[in-house]
Parts: C-alpha cells; sequence; structure tokens
C-alpha cells in the first residue's frame, strides 16, 4: 500500500489528506503545532475558500462551515500607496470564510473535520 507524507495543516494539505484517504491512499499530514495548540492560539488566518475548494469541500464531505454567517459575495482591495488603489469585484457565486483554527484536527490521530487520518506534530 503506499503512504504520502503532507506536510502543513492547512486547507491545501487537509483536504489533500481526505481525498487521497478517500481513495484508499494512506496519508500522514505533519505540522508545526499539535491539534490544541492550534485550537489556543491567537487567530494567524481567515481564509476565504472560493467557489472551487468549496465544491471540493462538499465531495470530500467536509462542508461544515458552509453557513450564510460565513458568506463573501464581494471583494474589496486597497492599496495604500501614493496614490492609493482600490477597487471591489462582486463574486459570481458567494466564497465562505472561518478562521483557520475552526478546521484544527480535534485530537491526537483525528483529522480536523472528525475523519480519521494520521495527524502528527513535528515538534512532538
Amino acid at each position: 500500500m503506499k503512504s504520502i507524507g503532507i506536510v502543513g495543516s492547512g486547507i491545501a494539505g487537509l483536504q489533500l489528506g481526505l481525498f487521497l484517504q478517500k481513495h484508499g491512499v494512506d496519508a500522514t499530514i505533519y505540522s508545526d503545532r499539535s491539534p490544541d495548540e492550534i485550537r489556543a492560539s491567537r487567530l494567524s488566518n481567515f481564509v476565504v475558500r472560493f467557489d472551487h475548494t468549496r465544491e471540493r469541500e462538499r465531495a470530500l464531505e467536509v462542508n461544515h462551515w458552509d453557513f450564510a454567517d460565513f458568506a463573501v459575495t464581494y471583494v474589496h482591495m486597497n492599496i495604500g500607496i501614493e496614490p492609493p488603489i482600490a477597487w471591489t469585484g462582486s463574486l459570481k457565486r458567494p466564497a465562505s470564510s472561518a478562521p483557520g483554527r475552526f478546521r484544527a484536527p480535534r485530537g491526537k490521530g483525528q483529522h480536523r473535520c472528525d475523519r480519521s487520518a494520521r495527524y502528527r506534530s513535528i515538534v512532538e
């Protein structure tokens, strides 16, 4: 059986781990922090997931954050240079946002989305 190590527990690493697991490939996700450290830490990011990522989450049955409260319908950018540059764009399909630590693994040996998968902190 093939086994793959995934470095990083961000959205890409987690979705890759779930995809491989769904297709019978053993995967271990490595992170620099334990699940408890991720949940207890200050907010390190606020991820906006656009439609293609949300579709992947639906297919992997991990779309636990699809709530209207997290909807993003437009994006506003502001570059603080002289002269300032700013623009706003509407999205055809709503994106979704949630703090990254919402996806923290529930416990050692358990994937962030309550699916069984190996998760190892590289600092253990």
